[in-house]
């Protein structure tokens, strides 16, 4: 759908020391090992209000990244398939959506019966899934479904924001209901004789 890969976030660390995360997921020591300020443990008052997003905020836009709070403590660096520039931003509403529903998600995910149920492992199922055509065993109305399913419930997380960006979903619906992607889209055009070039315009359009 969004040609993203994902990887189980790990486990939590054995050791109870706590350890502040750096870029990366490298851990970074504590600049100081005596007691800390009271003020410092002390909670912040919650804003008022959640904060609206502005047009200054594209300018921290990674189109192709994506940072994750693993429940390790570290953060990490994802990457994901950069997306035609008219729809940049499919990829945050995705996940900041899913974000709001990780219990549901889980759900979704530990009762999966259309990808993970076979028995193939995390590895087999990569190397499976990384080609142009599904494997036969693999229903594609019923991946439609599941993936809808998934869709839904990153939708209802962007309403509970408040901020109105569940309509950037919209393409991924799309693409969904097309059984398609963009790079997809560009490959199968290629064979049929539409030059690149013609992607290259259409994808950078606005």
């Amino acid at each position: 759908m969004v040609g993203c890969r994902r990887r189980r976030a790990g486990r939590h660390q054995k050791s109870g020391r706590r350890r502040s995360a750096g870029r990366c997921g490298w851990p970074v020591p504590r600049t100081s090992t005596g007691p800390q300020p009271a003020a410092r443990n002390a909670r912040r008052p919650a804003p008022a209000t959640a904060p609206s997003p502005e047009t200054g905020d594209l300018e921290y836009l990674r189109t192709f990244k994506f940072e994750d709070l693993t429940f390790r403590g570290t953060i990490e660096y994802r990457s994901s398939c950069c997306q035609p520039l008219s729809e940049a931003l499919t990829v945050a509403a995705f996940h900041a959506g899913l974000k709001e529903k990780l219990y549901e998600l889980k759900e979704i995910i530990e009762n999966d019966e259309v990808i993970y149920s076979h028995g193939f492992n995390a590895s087999e199922l990569q190397k499976l899934l990384s080609k142009q055509k599904l494997p036969e065993y693999i229903d594609e109305k019923a991946v439609e479904r599941q993936l809808i399913r998934i869709l839904d419930l990153s939708s209802e997380g962007l309403v509970q924001r408040g901020l109105g960006e569940e309509k950037l979903l919209a393409p991924l619906y799309e693409r969904v209901r097309r059984h398609t992607n963009p790079a997809r889209t560009m490959v199968d055009g290629i064979k049929n004789g539409i030059p690149i070039d013609s992607y290259i315009r259409q994808y950078a359009a606005i």
